[in-house]
C-alpha cells in the first residue's frame, strides 16, 4: 500500500496517511485510534472478509454468542457491528459507509472497501445471473425502517467489486472473499501464539527456517534447533504442540516457555512474518514482552524480512524506546536508503476532536524524539 484512507471507522471521521513505507511504526497516547488503526488495515487486508470483521469483534469481547431467540440474536449482532462505526450514530450508518481504500504502489490503483447498514424484506428473489436470494435489498434507508415489523436490518460490504450482504440472524447471502491477500496479526496480548505449530508447519524444512533461529538466538544465542511437539503436561488427551528447543552441544530438549516472555513473543512475531510473504504483518503494542535491549535486533531482522518477503509491516507502541531503537536502525544505514522503507505516523487529536496522523519520514525521527511528545 502506498496510501491508505479510512472513513467513519471507530475513532476515524476521516484518517488519511500517506507515503506509507515497508516499515511504519504508529504512535500517540491513549485512545487516538493506534489499535483501531490496525484492526482497520485487517479487514481491508482480508479483502473484507466477513469472519475477519467477526474476528476483530471477538477480540474485543464484542463477540455474539448464541441467544434464546432470532431477533434477540439480530439485535445483539447488530449492536456489535454497531460498535465499529463512528460514534454509534445508526442513521449515518445507514446511509454513510465505513470505507477502507487503499492506493497500491507500483500501479497506484485504488480498491476501497465498504460496509453499512441496509433494509431489506423478506422476499424470494432471482438475481441478475439466476441465482435465488431469501431477500430484497431496500433503496431507501432511513430511521422509519426501524418502525415497520416487515422490514430487517442487515449488513452490506462491497470489496472492490464483490459485495456481501449478511443478516443479523446467523444466516447470510454472500460470496466468498477470494484472492485473500497474505496478512498476520499479532496482538497485544499475544505472547505465545494459538496458531503459532500451524504457523511453523508451513515453514518448516525451507529455507526460511533459518530465520526462525536466528530470531530466537536474539536472546538465547545457544539456540540451535526447535521443534513443535505434543505437550505431555497438558490436561487430558489434548493435542497441543509447544515449542521445544535444543541449545548448541546438548542433547536435551528445553519448553521455550521457561525461557521468558520476551522469547515467546519474538517466536511469534517471525513466524507470522514468515506466512505473509508479499503481504502485511501487523503488530498491536511491539514492546510488549521485548526488553529494550532486544528491540533494536529485532527490528534489524523485521527491516532484512521486510524487503526479502516483500512485507508491509505496521506496528503500534506507547514506548520511546521502541522509536529509539528503530531510529538507531536507521542510523545503521545511509539516509537514502531507508527512506521509502522506514516511517512514523503520530496520531493527534485536533482542537475540533478529529484525529489526524502526521508522517515522520527517517530522517526526522530524531525530531520527534527530541521533540518529547507523550506517546504513553
Amino acid at each position: 500500500m502506498k496510501s491508505l484512507e479510512v472513513k467513519k471507522y471507530k475513532n476515524f471521521e476521516h484518517l488519511t496517511l500517506n507515503d506509507l513505507a515497508n516499515i511504519n511504526l504508529i504512535v500517540g497516547k491513549n485512545n487516538v485510534g493506534k489499535s483501531a488503526l490496525l484492526e482497520a488495515v485487517s479487514i481491508f487486508a482480508s479483502n473484507g472478509d466477513l469472519e475477519q470483521i467477526k474476528a476483530v469483534l471477538a477480540s474485543r469481547g464484542e463477540g455474539v454468542g448464541s441467544s434464546s431467540s432470532v431477533e434477540k440474536l439480530a439485535e445483539k449482532e447488530m449492536e456489535r457491528f454497531l460498535s465499529l462505526y463512528h460514534q454509534w450514530n445508526v442513521p449515518d450508518f445507514l446511509n454513510h459507509p465505513i470505507e477502507i481504500s487503499a492506493n497500491e504502489k507500483l500501479s497506484g490503483r485504488k480498491t476501497k472497501f465498504s460496509m453499512r447498514l441496509a433494509g431489506y424484506i423478506k422476499s424470494l428473489e432471482t438475481d441478475s445471473q439466476g441465482f435465488e436470494r431469501p431477500y430484497k435489498l431496500l433503496e431507501d434507508n432511513n430511521e422509519a425502517m426501524f418502525e415497520n415489523p416487515d422490514i430487517h436490518i442487515g449488513l452490506l460490504l462491497s470489496y472492490d467489486e464483490r459485495k456481501t450482504f449478511y443478516m443479523f440472524n446467523g444466516e447470510r447471502k454472500r460470496n466468498p472473499a477470494e484472492g485473500l491477500n497474505a496478512f498476520e496479526y499479532v496482538r497485544t496480548n499475544q505472547i505465545m501464539g494459538d496458531k503459532n505449530p500451524k504457523l511453523y508447519d508451513k515453514i518448516a524444512l525451507t529455507p526460511n527456517e533459518k530465520y526462525i533461529i536466528k530470531a530466537l538466538q536474539i536472546i538465547e544465542p545457544q539456540i540451535e534447533n526447535i521443534n513443535f511437539l505434543k505437550d505431555d503436561k497438558a490436561p487430558g488427551q489434548s493435542d497441543e504442540r509447544v515449542p521445544f528447543v535444543v541449545l548448541k552441544n546438548e542433547s536435551k530438549r528445553y519448553r521455550l516457555s521457561a525461557m521468558g516472555d520476551g522469547i515467546n513473543r519474538i517466536l511469534t512475531i517471525i513466524l507470522a512474518m514468515l506466512n505473509c510473504e508479499n503481504g502485511v504483518l501487523l503488530i498491536d503494542e511491539f514492546e510488549n514482552g521485548l526488553h529494550y535491549s532486544v528491540q533494536y535486533q529485532l527490528w534489524k531482522v523485521i527491516n532484512d524480512l521486510s524487503t526479502k518477503l516483500n512485507v508491509q509491516v505496521f506496528a503500534t507502541t506507547h514506548s520511546m524506546d521502541t522509536l529509539r531503537s528503530l531510529s538507531e536502525l536507521i542510523n545503521d544505514y545511509p539516509i537514502e536508503e531507508m527512506q521509502d522503507k522506514v516511517a512514523c505516523y503520530y496520531l493527534q487529536r485536533t482542537q475540533t476532536n478529529e484525529i489526524k496522523g502526521y508522517r515522520y519520514s527517517a530522517d526526522n525521527f530524531e525530531f520527534l524524539i527530541n521533540k518529547g511528545e507523550d506517546i504513553r
